[in-house]
């Protein structure tokens, strides 16, 4: 995680691109996806789970960036969220569905 800038870094540079030189959806998405190909977060791909499936998440990930809570069921998910927000700075607190019932109070 300490490095994990520079590894999205190196895996853009492969199409001229960084970091700094692209939109923050993209920057989501990208080290959202990119954290799939470390074995503590990646999701077995199956038949009802495909790749498709992860870059789906990563755009809901993205949207709910510019919102106040992610809550989510998926522990995978929430997980890399958690990080991609952190190495990013964005503000968007992530909860578990139970979690965010528990500690979320409504007036």
């Amino acid at each position: 995680i300490n490095n994990l800038d520079c590894i999205i870094n190196s895996f853009l540079s492969l199409s001229g691109k960084s970091l700094d030189s692209i939109p923050i959806g993209e920057k989501i998405t990208t080290t959202y996806n990119v954290l799939d190909f470390f074995p503590a977060f990646s999701e077995k791909l199956q038949k009802k789970n495909n790749i498709n499936n992860i870059a789906t998440d990563a755009e809901h990930v993205f949207l709910a960036s510019s919102s106040k809570y992610f809550v989510c069921g998926d522990t995978k998910m929430l997980e890399k969220a958690r990080i991609t927000y952190r190495m990013l700075g964005i503000k968007t607190r992530v909860f578990e569905r139970e979690m965010f019932l528990q500690t979320i109070t409504f007036v």
